[in-house]
């Protein structure tokens, strides 16, 4: 049995990355080539996407609606508590990827007030969340990432401190 403790997210450091880019992506410099009408593949809780198994309700759903994200993948998100994660599903393969890839037990990372922003002519998929520091203070925090083959790649990232929720 999984069990997924969920608590208030802190920010280890809040050192700024350096981008290739000062501005956020946009959705349409990463378009995808086509989208994927073949038939769809439901994951294999049995085997190979044993671990996501807990949430196995969620991923068929998902998966059935077909692809809509990134040409042939279908996103599934699970809250609890106001903690979000976050599984990309290759509808062609049935394959179940964590975004934005494992932590150390092979689960998707928690976000705390998760929104998502995607599109299926779009390999770019944008995340919204707040994290709190050990000083409690509050960030809203935008991620954009490149969804390449199995794994998410950050492109670009806003801290911003103060969010509403915190106030």
């Amino acid at each position: 049995m999984l069990i997924v403790s969920f608590g208030v997210l802190t920010l280890q450091s809040f050192t700024p990355r350096v981008f290739a880019t000062e501005k956020p992506p946009e959705f349409s410099d990463h378009l995808t080539a086509q989208i994927y009408n073949g038939p769809i593949q439901l994951p294999r809780f049995d085997t190979r996407d044993r671990i996501f198994r807990e949430y196995r309700t969620l991923i068929r759903r998902a998966v059935k609606v077909g692809p809509d994200f990134a040409g042939k993948y279908s996103v599934a998100m699970f809250k609890s508590g106001g903690v979000g994660l976050v599984f990309i599903i290759d509808v062609a393969s049935g394959a179940v990827h964590p975004f934005p890839g494992p932590e150390t037990d092979g689960m998707p990372r928690g976000f705390y007030l998760l929104t998502l922003d995607y599109k299926v002519r779009s390999r770019l998929l944008k995340a919204s969340w707040a994290l709190h520091n050990e000083d409690g203070e509050c960030f809203s925090v935008n991620g954009y990432y490149e969804w390449k083959s199995a794994h998410a790649e950050l492109l670009f990232e806003e801290k911003t401190k103060g969010f509403p929720p915190c106030d």
